[in-house]
């Protein structure tokens, strides 16, 4: 566990539908540095073999913990890539492809 911070996005509205849990499954990511070059690749099944394993085993952790999860919270999953460190001034773009139905996603952030 070493993700101290995240970065959220617009959200997409998922769906309780055999196709959205496809998407779920098969989604990847990859992540550019600022000359626009492929710096680091990963799928979904790197978070425990699909993310909704993910998120039943931080449910159950947390049930362990005497604590339940609320609509509308917002859960990290882990990490499709390897952990990067970054410098100040570092830029970097996400794209999320196979997740949304209207196509992939970008986001982009900078570190101060």
């Amino acid at each position: 566990m070493g993700a101290r911070y995240g970065v959220v996005g617009k959200p997409i509205p998922l769906e309780a539908t055999p196709q959205w849990k496809e998407r779920l499954r098969n989604f990847s990511v990859q992540i550019f540095d600022e000359k626009g070059d492929v710096i680091a690749e990963g799928k979904a099944d790197a978070l425990l073999g699909d993310p909704l394993n993910a998120v039943l085993w931080i449910k159950d952790s947390l049930v362990t913990e005497g604590k339940k999860l609320k609509k509308g919270d917002l859960l990290s999953l882990g990490s499709l890539t390897k952990t990067m460190p970054v410098r100040s001034g570092t830029a970097l773009k996400a794209k999320y492809i196979g997740l949304d139905p209207q196509g992939s996603v970008e986001i982009s952030v900078s570190f101060n």
